[in-house]
């Protein structure tokens, strides 16, 4: 079973250097509030490391991420609604207000909020072996809602 701590990897390649992996490939990195509010914490703790001079960002297994957990968006719940959004928005800001250069280290697919993401990243995202792709039809609707 995967824990909050298990869904985003922390290691240090190289001096200077944090490196955060997405860990779910058994859901093509889907990005759950669980994954996002994990991210967005190790963010917080690294913007406040001096000792991290650059940030890569990857996925664990095939796929780069394929974007939101879309199962999480089928409540009504205008709570579970804030969490999520409230969640995404986090998200994107600590990796759009990161203080050092941030690296998204995309291989396979990036879709969706994957490829929002990629593209979020200060310094242009390296691409191996990509897909990338933005089916928002399906969100736009979501987002009309709340």
């Amino acid at each position: 079973m995967t824990t909050a701590d298990d869904l985003v990897l922390l290691d240090r390649p190289a001096p200077e250097v944090a490196r955060l992996t997405f860990n779910r490939p058994q859901r093509r990195n889907a990005l759950s509030i669980a994954l996002r509010d994990r991210f967005s914490d190790h963010c917080d703790r690294l913007a406040a490391d001096t000792t991290v001079k650059a940030l890569i960002v990857a996925g664990a297994g095939p796929t780069f991420s394929a974007g939101f957990d879309l199962a999480e968006f089928e409540s009504d719940d205008p709570d579970h609604q804030h969490t999520l959004w409230a969640s995404a928005d986090r998200f994107h800001q600590a990796i759009v207000a990161f203080p050092v250069p941030t690296i998204a280290a995309v291989h396979g697919p990036a879709i969706a909020g994957g490829f929002a993401f990629a593209n979020a990243t200060p310094e242009h995202p390296a691409l191996y072996f990509t897909v990338l792709g933005e089916p928002s039809i399906k969100m736009l609707r979501y987002q009309q809602q709340y």
